[in-house]
């Protein structure tokens, strides 16, 4: 009671409640109905979940595009499904949130960047290219080698195909795949950035040309013949 008479030596103990933490907020913004600053009302909190609590994308909204920012641990960039994880709330991609994670919903994306070894430079004028890159429309269901071979008039001459990429908006790469002589390559998604890399063999040919193929065969006769000598030396010993 309020009358109660503390005395010399006496000890107060206040407890903390059990299980008690800290609000923990994490940040939505871009095309969602209702962004903003969002508390994580319990410890098993979903991306899917919490975006449902903001009223899901706008119309503009790009889920293919969607980022995930992730401060604690200095983890930084994470990429992930959107859609996936908003489709199936058991699947991998939908992420348990942590403090201070952000959420980014970027407006829909129509436009394909295609950058590297292709013929474009030859085709377009500075002018028309930014930073080398070529900026085409999406077209449904081409693969990668369709872009280039349509908007940047083919691989150029020191092309390496194994290393063509497509990296999805949200951060996803994939690589062409190849089996004997044959290539299969990515899949191109709305936002996508087409990426083709050099052949390192063509592009030193100098290197190659250089090099002393005669000496480095009689280099190895010498290597053999001392072995098979001191194999026979070793017989006779025995």
């Amino acid at each position: 009671g309020s009358d109660f008479e503390l005395r010399p030596y006496d000890q107060i103990v206040i407890r903390y409640a059990p299980e008690f933490e800290e609000i923990q907020n994490v940040y939505l913004n871009g095309e969602i109905r209702y962004p903003g600053t969002y508390a994580i009302i319990n410890e098993n909190e979903t991306i899917a979940s919490i975006i449902e609590r903001a009223g899901g994308l706008t119309e503009e909204g790009f889920a293919e595009g969607a980022k995930l920012i992730r401060a604690s641990g200095d983890i930084g960039y994470i990429a992930f499904d959107l859609e996936q994880a908003m489709n199936n709330r058991n699947s991998d991609q939908n992420l348990i949130l942590k403090r201070n994670d952000r959420i980014i919903i970027p407006k829909k994306l129509e436009i394909i960047s295609i950058i590297g070894a292709t013929n474009a430079g030859v085709i377009f004028t500075s002018e028309d290219l930014a930073d080398g890159k070529v900026s085409t429309p999406f077209e449904s269901g081409k693969n990668a080698m369709h872009y280039i071979n349509k908007y940047c008039g083919g691989l150029a001459p020191k092309a390496d195909k194994s290393s063509i990429y497509v990296k999805y908006p949200n951060g996803e790469l994939h690589k062409t795949k190849r089996f004997l002589f044959f290539y299969k390559y990515p899949k191109v998604r709305k936002g996508s950035t087409i990426s083709i890399g050099y052949d390192l063999d063509e592009l030193n040919p100098q290197e190659y040309n250089d090099t002393d193929w005669g000496q480095i065969f009689q280099d190895s006769i010498g290597q053999v013949t001392a072995v098979l000598t001191l194999l026979l030396l070793v017989q006779r010993l025995d």
